[in-house]
């Protein structure tokens, strides 16, 4: 007689919710954007509301749970942010406040562009509404192109008053894309570039240039960066006979 015996292994998930933090109201109110995950390993987001004068705030959250109010909206640097942040290449954090500025055809201002260090250092970077005719109140966030510029939209304004779809360049040092420093840690390579969030990164590698054949550096990619300074290594590069290097990306 023939004995088949059949064994059926189920594992069972642990599913485990933490409150990391319960607002109150001078650090925000009513969170409705999404978080960015810095390069330093916190969390950013903002609030429509709240902050010291009920405006709206941009804070900072460890893994851990400790919340920082970084900034918060005063009017006239804009108000209610209702959409989250993007880690630019250069490391600050950046977004739209859809209300508030410096007026123009709205009430009390029809937005702002604004760019924020991870430690709350704030700069205003546009104001909406003077003319109406490039776009009123940014309700969408931003997103860092390839091209190292930003792009977003306006619910309202433009050539048909139906909103508008804008670029906004600014001077970004070091420049987004470029490798921006190499240096040697013994027999390893180091490659840093100021990387924009959610492209992928390959480094390759040629003997000559003139060639145009690059080949993978296997281990040296990274899928879906977060933004800021990148660090790639080339393990072992620096004991290979000469190499130029080079950045393979995608989206």
């Amino acid at each position: 007689m023939d004995l088949l015996i059949g064994i059926s292994h189920f594992a069972s998930a642990v599913h485990v919710f933490t409150n990391l933090y319960s607002f109150g109201c001078s650090e925000g109110r009513a969170p409705e954007g999404v978080l960015v995950e810095g390069s330093d390993g916190n969390f950013c987001g903002t609030t429509p509301g709240g902050g010291s004068i009920n405006l709206g705030a941009v804070f900072r959250i460890s893994p851990g749970g400790s919340l920082t109010n970084i900034h918060s909206f005063s009017g006239g640097d804009g108000k209610s942010p209702y959409n989250g942040l993007v880690q630019g290449s250069d490391g600050n954090l950046y977004g739209a406040a859809s209300l508030g500025g410096l007026g123009g055809s709205c009430f009390n201002g029809c937005g702002t562009l604004f760019q924020i260090s991870p430690n709350g250092s704030f700069t205003n970077l546009y104001f909406f509404g003077t003319p109406p005719s490039v776009g009123i109140v940014p309700v969408g966030g931003l997103v860092q192109g390839s091209d190292g510029n930003f792009y977003g939209t306006t619910q309202g304004g433009g050539t048909n008053l139906n909103g508008t779809i804008f670029k906004l360049t600014i001077p970004l040092n070091p420049p987004a894309n470029q490798i921006s420093g190499i240096q040697f840690s013994g027999s390893d390579v180091v490659l840093n570039i100021p990387s924009v969030a959610y492209e992928t990164y390959q480094l390759q590698f040629t003997p000559d240039p003139a060639s145009g054949i690059w080949s993978n550096i296997p281990g040296a990619s990274v899928t879906n960066c977060i933004g800021g300074l990148l660090t790639v290594t080339n393990s072992g590069g620096a004991s290979q006979p000469q190499r130029f290097y080079r950045f393979e990306i995608t989206p």
